[in-house]
């Protein structure tokens, strides 16, 4: 089954038309005449290409979080970027033709910052009384990206806040998509806090098992993409371009999701990163958003760990002081979960869990202690 958006977004009215043959017939606001037309004298002298292929040419390189390996360079098109761009304010527009609410302009507000928030933010924000000395009740919207935000940490958040004036959005995207695959309209938002929003216009996803089967309504799968904010290819690496489409022409994500009949897309996890344990797939996020629970815990990872050759959870914790115990954290874990998820690979202390500039958890930098021991034997 292939999931599309609710919408296809139009063909943008603002559009900035450059003619690289002849500057002088450039169509855009007056006030963008000069720049525009040395950017078309630019790219007419720096490449002998057609008007057409314009837009085909890389804006940009976008470099990938380096989650599960190096970071790499993506080719951002001049037509990604206005796709983007347009796929996401066409979710502005929507809101705007369901409601008359003031609020959803911007021109019309006065705001003191913006602030991004990404996991580790989050995670700071909900685990401190830093805001209980403010007054944070103008907060409007909530935003979340970079990393999964389990629904018990965003509902948190939502409190904090606005006492629940405010909701709180996740969105989903990566670097090789310019940005965006799914997001919420600024009148939208998951009551249950589990889902990243809907498809953004002109995109198309189809997930599939490990078989390569089509799954439908809520089956988990790994979500591959189509549209026209898709990437050119990895910047002189010819082997990873290749191997990030499947043959027919499909973005795979490396992401495990399930899509609902409501249109809301839930993030699993990573493919790579998932656990099997006796049959079962296991989410590291899952099993970290849980552990967050625990008053002891500041910051935590989970990754797989094999025993004799089983794979087990294994849980990296920053405890909030040396009277927090494992046996105190097992045991609050044994509460919440089944039998599979349980962490039979051990909980290991440490200063810090290794993440990446955006907030992500870098699990590749963790290291199975007795893994190491045994190598040095």
């Amino acid at each position: 089954m292939i999931f599309s958006s609710r919408t296809s977004a139009p063909a943008p009215d603002s559009v900035i038309y450059v003619n690289a043959e002849n500057p002088e017939q450039t169509i855009c606001k007056p006030e963008l005449e000069i720049l525009v037309k040395k950017i078309a004298s630019g790219l007419r002298k720096a490449a002998n290409v057609k008007d057409d292929d314009v837009v085909l040419i890389t804006a940009v390189l976008n470099f990938s979080s380096g989650t599960t390996g190096n970071p790499k360079a993506c080719m951002i098109t001049h037509r990604n970027l206005v796709a983007n761009s347009e796929q996401t304010l066409h979710l502005d527009h929507m809101a705007k033709m369901r409601q008359s609410d003031p609020d959803l302009t911007t021109t019309q507000d006065v705001h003191c910052a913006y602030v991004p928030f990404y996991h580790a933010i989050v995670l700071m924000l909900v685990k401190s009384h830093l805001l209980s000395s403010y007054d944070v009740s103008s907060i409007k919207t909530l935003l979340c990206g970079a990393a999964p935000l389990q629904p018990e940490l965003s509902a948190q958040l939502e409190t904090i806040f606005s006492a629940g004036k405010a909701h709180t959005r996740q969105g989903w995207g990566m670097s090789e998509a310019t940005m965006a695959v799914t997001l919420f309209a600024p009148d939208e938002f998951d009551p249950s806090h589990k889902s990243v929003g809907y498809i953004v216009p002109n995109v198309q996803i189809k997930i599939i098992n490990d078989d390569g089967r089509e799954m439908g309504y809520d089956e988990e799968g790994e979500a591959l993409i189509q549209g026209p904010n898709i990437f050119k290819g990895y910047y002189k690496n010819p082997t990873a371009t290749k191997e990030a489409w499947t043959e027919d022409g499909w973005l795979k994500t490396g992401d495990i999701v399930t899509f609902q009949s409501n249109g809301l897309l839930t993030i699993v996890d990573r493919k790579k990163e998932l656990i099997k344990v006796k049959g079962f797939q296991v989410a590291p996020s899952e099993l970290e958003g849980h552990l967050l629970q625990h008053q002891g815990v500041k910051d935590c990872a989970v990754i797989r760990v094999d025993r004799d050759g089983q794979e087990h959870p294994q849980a990296h914790i920053v405890r909030t002081g040396e009277d927090v115990t494992t046996q105190s954290i097992l045991a609050f874990m044994d509460k919440r979960l089944s039998t599979h998820k349980r962490l039979t690979g051990g909980i290991i202390f440490t200063d810090a869990i290794p993440k990446s500039p955006s907030g992500k958890v870098l699990r590749r930098m963790l290291k199975d202690p007795q893994k190491t021991r045994n190598s040095h034997l």
